[in-house]
């Protein structure tokens, strides 16, 4: 079994930006971060999230502390890949 770190950020279009940057700076490899957008009305939410491979649930969390105020959830996923 395969552990991932997801990171996932619902934010308002008008911060989008800010969480897009937040996202890249954790990824290492070429597939960066993917979003799920409703509405491109700038108070709409759009949905940004990540997959990282292991358990890195505690460095993400101290560099995205550094990065940003927006907030963001961290999730462990297990998978057969």
């Amino acid at each position: 079994m395969a552990i991932r770190t997801v990171v996932s950020m619902t934010v308002r279009n008008d911060v989008l930006d800010e969480a897009r940057h937040a996202l890249w700076s954790l990824v290492t490899g070429p597939f960066g971060p993917v979003e799920v957008c409703r509405s491109t009305a700038p108070d709409a939410t759009t949905t940004v999230v990540t997959s990282l491979k292991g358990d890195v649930q505690e460095s993400v969390a101290e560099r995205l502390a550094t990065l940003t105020a927006l907030p963001y959830e961290i999730d462990l996923r297990e998978n057969d890949l």
